[in-house]
């Protein structure tokens, strides 16, 4: 398909005469067209703009009256004007005039309708994808005209035509006697009321239906038989080989009446609830952000001792989730949650069939809650699924991180949620969710489909949103209202949309490190209360940390107690076991007393200074040495309890002196035994110094930021030219028609190549590819198979064998070769 056949020639030249801001406007909606090598002319510009790819993605951010203004338009005809829409949608009677005007600017602004004299143009592209606007068929001089002329006669006979001299005399008059409304609407009111019900049937469900024929002259068929009668009067045309038939476009509306007009529907109503208390919403906000912060730092405490297994399919399984809940004592969409958020910021990662934490956990741990917390806020706000709801199209929940699943578009239905959230007003939520959801399906109908279908995922968003604090009783809170500012749009989720999606076009908004994480940090810090130095110990053996405990404080008490409760306020417990944890791995009894006054509010308890002492007067007593593994006991007494130990029994314990047990089990084995009998020993090497057991938690090395699994060896895509610079450009070019950089060396013989064996590419497209074969970039393609179906994909480039296109194919993960011709389209991928 060319750039002309696109209908982008007209196109051009109204770019061209947008001013600067206009111009950046358009751009910023429309991002993909920014993605390196950026477009150097208006004129390819204009190609990009209406290949499919492009144009699907600016349809899926038009609201349900938006859709249906452009099917209005695609209704009347190519010559469509602004006038003839009105009508057909009701005229100011029942359309305002101000709101079409409004609406048709919102399509300019994305270059999907342009003032072309008096007429309203449109990508070629776009029409293509509305073959049936307004469930409304073709026009009847093209059904009519696919006919023969004894087919055509025999039509007309219905109408009293004959004798005409040409086919084209017979389209036309015939033509105008099917577009006569009157005229269909008398006859129908003769025909029979089988005929007369599938007329109807097809004009409001149509525009095609099956068992439609018109015989030849010779060809008997039984009277009265409904489909041959919708063919003879032309009701319906036979359309395609067999008995298909379509229903052309002016009988459909003269069948619907006159008084039956296209509806843009309006936005639905957002009731609003009760006002909240600001302060409590702020505490709900940052409780909630505080356990996902806690929770994240114990999932990845859980991967380093015992990484989570992935399925053959890709992904951590219902059993491994399920276990890692258990051990965390939280639930599992919680995991999914954290697990997901994780990976995407690069925490996680699955490395020999395990789910491991990375080497950047011990940064991300070591920084202050909010750092962490924006670390966390960012990598979820650009995920490309609903962690908490990754289903496939039966609706069963899928692995967490891998795998496929629907998905209706994560990332925009984020924006949309809080956007819409902010514009009902500060600690102001919704009366009724349903309203929200109702409005959020009404304003991206192509990304969202109906409520039905988006209301799973919009709750899955909104419970997600309130575990990271940014929704608390489904009001915005002030750390939903920072991100929203940080992701660059405050105001309206289409604007927020819109922005969002420029600025990760460009590279301007992706999880990395001292980007968009550290600007979100500097804006929650007053938000979120400081981190907690001191604990409270109390007689019971507890301690407690009111608020976020300081990193510092979390990790001595997490070394010698074991964490009880992590909320408003932190609970940890000590034990004997819990103490010996700490001496095993090298504390002594004063050391931790006094790391553990340091911190304390008040003096501790002597219950607490007990038993630390009693677990270290006991600690070390029992030695263990390999022999397989050797038992060293000071007491002879001591030593022949042990070596009597009904438990103990499977370590065959031998006496080898008064105070030295033999055991058969390894000193692993032999250790563990003893402690679950009641004994604290500790473990020493051949040489008889102390084994410190501090465990070292298994790290990963990180995979790109969000990125499940390498794709190819090609480097990634540099990022694209941003909205301002780009229009400063082309508004600055002395001729809105430069000539097509060129491609020198290889990729001048490329792009002849191309240009050889795909003709129907357009000469951007021919550029484009030949660009992404030199440089390895990545591109999208619509290829049409050899079955006849058109798939869209994004393949990475690697070179040309005669016709044909060598490259890495991400939908298949695998090297593919592509016939030239078969390409339909190509537009840049989106990095």
């Amino acid at each position: 398909m060319t750039g002309k056949g696109r209908n982008t020639d007209g196109l051009a030249g109204w770019l061209a005469s947008l001013s600067n801001g206009e111009l950046t406007e358009l751009l910023r909606a429309r991002p993909d067209v920014l993605l390196a090598p950026e477009p150097p002319s208006f004129t390819e510009l204009a190609d990009r703009l209406g290949t499919p790819y492009s144009v699907r993605e600016a349809m899926a951010t038009l609201s349900e009256a938006g859709v249906r203004l452009v099917e209005a338009i695609c209704a009347v005809g190519a010559k469509a004007s602004t006038r003839q829409v009105h009508e057909l949608l009701g005229g100011p009677d029942v359309l305002p005039a101000q709101r079409l005007t409004d609406e048709l600017a919102g399509l300019r602004r994305l270059a999907l309708v342009w003032p072309t004299g008096a007429r309203l143009a449109m990508p070629g592209s776009l029409r293509a994808m509305l073959p049936n606007p307004l469930s409304l068929g073709r026009p009847a001089s093209e059904l009519l005209g696919a006919l023969t002329v004894e087919q055509l006669q025999r039509i007309g006979a219905r109408y009293g035509l004959q004798g005409l001299p040409r086919k084209a005399a017979w389209v036309a008059e015939i033509g105008a006697a099917i577009s006569e409304p009157d005229t269909v609407r008398r006859l129908l009111a003769a025909a029979a009321p089988e005929v007369r019900e599938l007329v109807e049937q097809v004009a409001w469900h149509g525009p095609q239906v099956g068992g439609v024929f018109l015989p030849s002259q010779h060809q008997r068929v039984p009277p009265g038989h409904r489909g041959v009668e919708v063919a003879l009067y032309g009701w319906v045309v036979p359309a395609q080989w067999g008995s298909v038939g379509e229903m052309p476009r002016e009988v459909a509306l003269a069948v619907r009446g006159r008084d039956h007009h296209p509806t843009l529907p309006p936005q639905p109503p957002l009731p609003t609830g009760q006002r909240l208390d600001p302060d409590q919403l702020l505490a709900t906000s940052r409780s909630a952000a505080g356990a996902s912060v806690d929770g994240v730092s114990r999932l990845l405490a859980l991967l380093g001792r015992t990484p989570l297994s992935t399925v053959q399919t890709g992904g951590v399984g219902v059993r491994e989730l399920r276990r890692a809940a258990k051990e965390l004592r939280a639930r599992e969409h919680e995991v999914r949650l954290w697990l997901e958020t994780a990976a995407a910021a690069g925490l996680v990662t699955v490395q020999d069939g395990e789910l491991l934490p990375t080497v950047d956990v011990d940064a991300w741990t070591g920084v202050e809650p909010a750092s962490a917390l924006a670390t966390l806020l960012v990598a979820w706000w650009e995920l490309a699924v609903t962690p908490t709801h990754r289903v496939d199209e039966a609706g069963k929940q899928q692995p967490a991180v891998g795998g496929r699943a629907v998905e209706v578009g994560a990332t925009r239905l984020r924006a949309d949620l809080l956007g819409t959230l902010a514009g009902l007003g500060e600690s102001t939520p919704p009366s009724d969710f349903d309203a929200v959801i109702d409005q959020l399906a009404w304003r991206r109908p192509l990304a969202y489909g109906n409520a039905e279908l988006l209301g799973p995922f919009a709750v899955a968003t909104r419970a997600e949103a309130r575990a990271f604090g940014l929704i608390a009783d489904d009001a915005l809170t002030p750390l939903g209202a920072a991100l929203l500012d940080s992701a660059g749009a405050a105001g309206p989720a289409a604007a927020l949309d819109s922005a969002g999606a420029a600025d990760r076009a460009t590279g301007r908004a992706s999880a990395r490190a001292g980007g968009p994480a550290a600007a979100l940090a500097e804006k929650i810090a007053d938000l979120l209360p400081r981190p907690t130095r001191t604990a409270t110990f109390l007689p019971d053996l507890t301690a407690i940390v009111a608020g976020s405990a300081a990193v510092e404080l979390a990790a001595l008490l997490d070394g010698c107690a074991d964490a009880e409760s992590r909320d408003v306020a932190s609970t940890w417990r000590f034990g004997p076991a819990s103490v010996r944890r700490a001496l095993d791995a090298g504390q002594t009894a004063d050391r931790l007393l006094g790391e553990l006054a340091a911190v304390a509010d008040k003096p501790l308890p002597q219950p607490l200074t007990y038993l630390v002492n009693d677990v270290a007067r006991r600690h070390g007593q029992l030695r263990v040495r390999p022999v397989t593994a050797c038992v060293c006991v000071p007491d002879p007494a001591l030593a022949a309890e042990v070596a009597r130990h009904r438990s103990l029994a499977a370590l065959s314990l031998v006496a080898l002196a008064d105070t030295v047990l033999a055991s058969s089990k390894s000193v692993p084995e032999t250790l563990a035994a003893l402690r679950a009998a009641g004994y604290a020993p500790v473990g020493h090497d051949a040489t008889g110094a102390p084994v410190l057991e501090r465990a070292a938690a298994r790290r990963a090395k990180p995979t790109r930021r969000g990125q499940r699994r390498p794709l190819s060896s090609a480097p990634p895509p540099p990022p694209g030219v941003s909205p301002e610079e780009l229009a400063a450009r082309l508004v600055a070019c002395p001729s809105n028609d430069p000539p097509i950089r060129s491609v020198g060396g290889a990729g001048g013989r490329a792009a002849a190549a191309i240009r050889a064996a795909a003709r129907q590419l357009s000469a951007g497209e021919v550029e484009l590819l030949a660009s992404a074969i030199e440089d390895c970039l990545p591109v999208h393609i619509d290829y049409l198979s050899a079955s006849g179906g058109l798939t869209s994909r994004v393949v990475h480039p690697l070179d040309l064998e005669q016709h044909r296109l060598v490259a890495w194919c991400e939908l298949h993960d695998d090297e593919r070769n592509f016939v030239l011709g078969r390409i339909a389209a190509v537009s840049p991928a989106e990095s």
